[in-house]
This record gives structure tokens, C-alpha cells and sequence, in this order.
């Protein structure tokens, strides 16, 4: 505004040129209007959330890049909280929920100390409550399996997966076709198949098309009489030329092909194989997830929907680059990440009963043993 300021000074007293004065001093205007707005919806678009089970930080420049970064709330260490002299004058502070591979930060929101407890309390709050659900789970199983017909059955809690959305990864947007058509995703023996976006196979695709088109191109020219070179050496070198493409086109078709990610129901992988070459395969166990988050970097991403996924695990990081519809993606990982705890403590109950099962067996033999004894 300044600027606008300043132009529109110099066209008020200029003694010859005004209207170009004026047309510069409403350019700048309309740029301050312009990018007055982007900032307005850029400031829009970043928010902070807190789940029953994460907390997630969404940011978006409208064209330019979108990311998502989620931490599951029992992943979490510590919280703390820091803040700036301006921020304790108007009221606001970071918030940092530290994991064992990273931080994530809550950046200038309002009354940061009672958003630090309360995730402190939600941290704390759900582990007291996973510890009363197992206890409650674990005394049903024991009376049902000790007493048959006499125990009362004890109402489970509901599993964290029943609350969730159904997931539409195909809707009826030409995007969504496209995606159908290249099968992107697919579901095989329980497992998720991704394949990068169909962008990246035109990309690999780019110079095997080139010279497919101008072995056509070859051909037309000598079948026109335009080169006065031999026929047969021109139709000789567009049909190598074309064996060449096809041959070419359909290695980096294979090779996008087999490019995969996969979430199975205990981990996630990463394949990278070559059409006749060395295969890479890395994995990592579902239940060691810290952190997922994923970013749309560039317009052309931005409109064609597509983004890398970054999951880590531990000590390790795996990326699902250039995945199609990556927020969905993420929430997917997320689903099976709670899927794979809920079976797991499931088998840790049963595992118990059985021991315990086992006990009360042993302990009523030896009762009759001391029985007969005393008889």
C-alpha cells in the first residue's frame, strides 16, 4: 500500500505523464489486493486439530503447496510450550509434541498454556482409559472362560475404527476416472496397492512418444515424396526408429508398473523394481508409526491431486512418492496403524486368558490330588 501511496504522489505531481503515473499506482494497488487475499485464505487454511486419538497440522498456499502433518496422541513423549515477548502480550505460543523421531509444532495459536494441558490430559487421558478398557475386556474373557453360562457379559469398549469415515478414493470427478482407468490403487489379499500418478508415467513415457512420432512423421514424408533419399533406407529407419519407441515405451510402462507401495494389514512397503534388473523392497511394522504426513508441492500437483506421503517408523522413513490423492492415503496408513493395535491387544487378551486358563486347571488338579491323598 505504500507503493500505491507513493505512485499515486508522483502522478498528482507530475508536471507531464500522469496517466502513466496513475495506471502503475492502480497496478500496485490491485497486487496488494491480490496477495492481501492469498494471505487472508493462507492464514484460513492453516489449522491445528486435536482428535480423540492425533493431533494434525493442515497448511495450504492456495497454488503453490499443501501438507498435512498427524502424530498419533500415544506416540507422544512430552509436551511443552514456548513463547515470545510479543506472544505473552497478545496472547499467544508454540506448542511442541515431542515423539522419539521428532517434533511437532503448534505454531502462534491462542492461549497456548491451556491447549498444552489439554493435550497433556488427552495424553494421559488415554492411557488410563486403554488401561481400563483392558481390564474390563480381560475380566469378561476370564469369567467366560473359567464360568461358562454363569459370567456376565461385559460390554467391550468400540474399537477406535467404528467412528471413521468410509473412505471415497473414487468419486465421479475426471480426476477420479483417471485414476480408476490407470488403477492407482488397488486391493489384493488384504493388502493396498499404490502406483505413482499417471503424470509420472507420461513423464517416463516422454521420449519413447517422441520418437514414436517421428518414425510416423518418416514415413508420411517419404510416402509424399518429400525426401528424394531411397525409399526403402527411409522405411528401413522408420520402422527402426518404431521398433525402437515401442520397445522403449513399453519398458517404462513396466517399470512404472512395478513402482508399488503396499499397506498390509502388520506394515508398510516400498518396492522399487526394475524390468529386468535389481529389485528394492523395504519395510517397516505398522505398530512402530510416530509420525505421518504428506505434502502437494507445485500447481501442477496441486491440480492433478497427486503428493508423497512421508511415514515414520522408528528410526526408519518410508515415502510413497507421487501417490495419488495422498490426504487419502494418509488417513488409509492411519486406519490400519489402529486396525493392527486393536488385533494386537486382542491377542495379548486371548494369551492371557490362556495362561490364566491354564492355571485355574493346574490348581483344580492339585486340589484333587491333595483330596485323594487325604481320603
Amino acid at each position: 500500500m505504500s507503493g500505491f501511496g507513493w505512485l499515486l504522489f508522483e502522478a498528482f505531481t507530475a508536471e507531464k505523464d500522469a496517466f502513466i503515473w496513475i495506471v502503475l499506482a492502480l497496478l500496485a494497488l490491485s497486487l496488494g489486493i491480490v496477495f492481501s487475499v492469498w494471505d487472508i485464505l493462507a492464514w484460513r487454511n492453516e489449522y491445528f486439530a486435536l482428535t480423540k486419538d492425533r493431533v494434525l497440522v493442515q497448511k495450504l498456499l492456495i497454488g503453490l503447496m499443501e501438507s498435512r502433518q498427524e502424530t498419533p496422541i500415544p506416540a507422544i513423549l512430552s509436551v511443552g510450550m514456548s513463547t515470545s515477548l510479543a506472544g505473552r502480550l497478545l496472547g499467544y505460543g508454540r506448542v511442541t509434541a515431542r515423539s522419539y523421531t521428532g517434533n511437532l509444532a503448534l505454531d502462534r495459536i491462542p492461549n497456548a498454556d491451556l491447549v498444552m494441558k489439554y493435550l497433556d490430559h488427552r495424553r494421559s487421558y488415554l492411557q488410563a482409559e486403554l488401561n481400563r478398557q483392558e481390564k474390563e475386556a480381560m475380566q469378561s474373557m476370564l469369567e467366560q472362560r473359567l464360568h461358562p453360562g454363569q459370567a456376565k457379559s461385559i460390554p467391550s469398549a468400540p474399537s477406535q475404527n467404528s467412528t471413521n469415515l468410509p473412505i471415497n478414493y473414487y468419486g465421479d470427478s475426471f480426476s477420479d476416472l483417471l485414476a480408476k482407468f490407470f488403477r492407482l490403487r488397488a486391493e489384493k489379499d488384504g493388502a493396498i496397492i499404490y502406483h505413482t500418478h499417471w503424470m509420472m508415467l507420461l513423464v517416463k513415457q516422454l521420449i519413447p512418444n517422441l520418437l514414436l512420432i517421428a518414425s510416423i512423421v518418416l514415413f508420411l514424408l517419404r510416402f509424399l515424396d518429400v525426401f528424394t533419399l531411397n525409399a526403402s533406407l527411409i522405411y528401413a529407419t522408420a520402422i527402426l526408429v518404431a521398433i525402437t519407441g515401442w520397445v522403449w515405451w513399453f519398458y517404462q510402462y513396466v517399470d512404472w508398473r512395478n513402482d508399488v507401495y503396499i499397506i498390509t494389514p502388520d506394515q508398510v512397503v516400498d518396492v522399487d523394481q526394475r524390468p529386468l534388473g535389481h529389485e528394492n523392497r523395504r519395510a517397516a511394522p505398522l505398530k512402530n508409526i510416530q509420525m505421518v504426513d504428506y505434502r502437494r508441492n507445485g500447481i501442477v500437483a496441486m491440480a492433478l491431486n497427486f503428493g508423497t506421503v512421508r511415514i515414520q517408523i522408528g528410526n526408519e522413513e518410508l515415502t510413497f512418492d507421487n501417490v495419488y490423492n495422498p490426504a487419502v492415503v494418509q488417513t488409509e496408513i492411519f486406519n490400519h496403524f489402529r486396525e493392527f493395535n486393536d488385533r494386537a491387544r486382542k491377542m495379548d487378551r486371548n494369551r492371557m486368558t490362556e495362561w490364566f486358563a491354564t492355571y485355574d486347571q493346574l490348581r483344580e488338579q492339585k486340589k484333587d490330588e491333595n483330596s485323594s491323598q487325604n481320603e
